[in-house]
Parts: structure tokens; C-alpha cells; sequence
């Protein structure tokens, strides 16, 4: 929509139909990704034609872009995989280390779903969570982790403060938002003025 959605278009994405993820690039609008469906998508033209982009990618089902401005890198999950990268520039994505932290975390099963939290103008710092259940954080980039308090049943979605990356926001099911001001080390409820049974599955 270009009237603030009183008329629509359908974007000819070269992805199954389904639950697609989407994301702009802040820094050029034009630039699109879809993904979610079978790899990841890119348009430089605002929608109008598209192209895979999935060289090196070992999976099919991204779980959720985290961009790094200052580094102009993009983490996201693949489901069973890990954490992938892709730096500007590049088509090729690349595993992040070795995931075998990531599934000691996420036993007995070691299968999981994932979600990545890059924090901003930090390189380093990530946090992962894996089955919608465990909070994990890296401060070398995923060559370690470390598990965190979690502070809701079943995570739905999870952001930081692009002024002050120690500042968390959590939110799930059971419906809460919950707030950190430590880096994920502790939490505290932050839901005052939102409607009671409030399921959380996006945070921007």
C-alpha cells in the first residue's frame, strides 16, 4: 500500500504461500527481504521483482532477520541449525562458529526453533532463544553462551532499546511485556496500560 492502506497490491514474491516473515532495510526502503517459506527473498525495486538469496544457507526456514547497523551485518536462526550471518555486500551465508552450545541448551531433544537478538552497535553481543522457552546470551559473537532468566512461560517476541542495548523488552504467552535494564540478568513486569490476556508475538 502507498495511501496508508486504503488500497492494496499483491507483491509477486517467489515464496510458497504461508506464514512469510518481512523486513525493510531502514537505510534504503526500496530494499526488501521475505523469508520463512523456502529461504530468504530480496527485492531492490520495492517489491516489484525478486531473486533467492540462498547460497550457503543449510536450512529453509529463517526464523528472523537482526541487522547490526554499525557493522551492516544480519543474523537469523535456521530451525535445527543455529545462527547464520550475512554481511553486506555478500550473497553467502555463513554459520556463526559452532552451534554446539546452542543445542546442549536446547536438550533433551536437541532439536529447536530459534530466534536472534543482535544488540545494537554491538558486534559481539547476542542472544538466542531456542524453543520459545530458553534465553541464552554470547558476548563473543556465539563462541559461548550462557543461559539467562527467563521472564515469561513461552517467548514470543523479543527486542532491544536502539539508544540503550542494555534494555530488553520480552513479551510471550502467557500475555506480559516484560523489561530488563541489565542486559537479560533480570527482569521486571512493564505491561501498564495494555489490555489484560495480552498474547506478545512482535516488539519494534
Amino acid at each position: 500500500s502507498e495511501d496508508n492502506g486504503a488500497t492494496w497490491r499483491v507483491l509477486p514474491v517467489d515464496q510458497p504461500g504461508g506464514s512469510l516473515q518481512f523486513v525493510i532495510d531502514p537505510t534504503l526502503p526500496s530494499r526488501l527481504a521475505a523469508f520463512g517459506g523456502e529461504g530468504v527473498s530480496v527485492s531492490t525495486d520495492a517489491g516489484a521483482t525478486w531473486a533467492k538469496r540462498i547460497a550457503g544457507l543449510k536450512g529453509t526456514s529463517p526464523t528472523g532477520f537482526s541487522p547490526v547497523a554499525t557493522s551492516r551485518r544480519n543474523y537469523f536462526g535456521v530451525r535445527d541449525r543455529g545462527v547464520y550471518y550475512v554481511d553486506a555486500g555478500d550473497s553467502f551465508a555463513r554459520i556463526l562458529n559452532t552451534n554446539d552450545p546452542l543445542i546442549l541448551l536446547a536438550a533433551p531433544s536437541g532439536r529447536f526453533g530459534i530466534q536472534v537478538l543482535a544488540l545494537p552497535g554491538n558486534r559481539d553481543t547476542l542472544y538466542a532463544v531456542l524453543n520459545g522457552e530458553v534465553l541464552a546470551k554470547s558476548i563473543d559473537t556465539g563462541l559461548h553462551w550462557a543461559q539467562l532468566p527467563s521472564p515469561t512461560a513461552l517467548f514470543g517476541a523479543m527486542a532491544a532499546s536502539p539508544l540503550e542495548p542494555s534494555t530488553l523488552y520480552a513479551g510471550g504467552s502467557p500475555g506480559r511485556v516484560f523489561k530488563s535494564l541489565d542486559g537479560g540478568a533480570s527482569w521486571a513486569p512493564s505491561a501498564a496500560g495494555l489490555p489484560d490476556q495480552l498474547d506478545v508475538y512482535a516488539i519494534a
